[in-house]
């Protein structure tokens, strides 16, 4: 049984209905770990975004949630010379966590390979986010369901190249975004939820 979002549900909270910038690709970092691993994170997500420098579109890099606010420093000092616009809100309410995913484009989730109970990225499937980040190759279901660019662990080419394609194509994010809508539905909802516990302690 999936763990469900630690943020409103959607459904529930009508201030998250996307306000989107046509002319500006929006990509979320929900969290991020703590010393050492957060110089990896912040290295490996600075390389993706200084990748997309040679696309003609222009980028906004939000920081959010656990771990964002300390790493301030790292992240401007990471963040330099590229031309991202670059925003740091650090902790946020649930509420506005969920109004400022559902205005993305996309979340970038560096912590590790991704696996069933990531709470950040399930935060993004209920946002009907596309995820980019790291897999291993296996199958991770049920969040595997939902609309997932995946590279090889650390290798931050094959990321960047990720991003990019989800970035660069409209009809690629829609196809995510309804991946993601249709697993956060089936799985992660608390409907969801409920429902698959009450066949789990069902079954003989």
């Amino acid at each position: 049984v999936p763990i469900g979002a630690n943020i409103p549900e959607p459904a529930l909270n009508p201030r998250t209905a996307p306000i989107r910038d046509e002319s500006t690709r929006t990509v979320a970092v929900f969290c991020l770990s703590d010393p050492p691993n957060v110089q990896r994170e912040v290295a490996d997500i600075s390389s993706a975004i200084q990748f997309l420098a040679q696309y003609d579109f222009k980028t906004k890099l939000i920081f959010l949630g656990r771990g964002t606010a300390e790493a301030k420093e790292l992240i401007a000092s990471a963040s330099r010379g590229t031309a991202a616009e670059i925003v740091n809100l650090g902790l946020q309410s649930p509420e506005d966590i969920a109004e400022i995913l559902s205005a993305s484009d996309a979340m970038l989730c560096v912590r590790g390979t991704l696996y069933p109970r990531r709470g950040s990225a399930i935060a993004g499937i209920a946002c009907d986010l596309p995820i980019v980040g790291y897999g291993n190759g296996q199958r991770i279901f049920p969040i595997d369901e939902a609309g997932l660019m995946l590279a090889p662990y650390r290798d931050r080419h094959a990321l960047s190249e990720a991003l990019v394609k989800v970035l660069c194509d409209s009809e690629l994010r829609s196809h995510l975004r309804t991946r993601s809508r249709e697993a956060w539905r089936r799985y992660f909802s608390w409907d969801g939820i409920a429902k698959q516990l009450i066949q789990t302690l069902g079954s003989p």
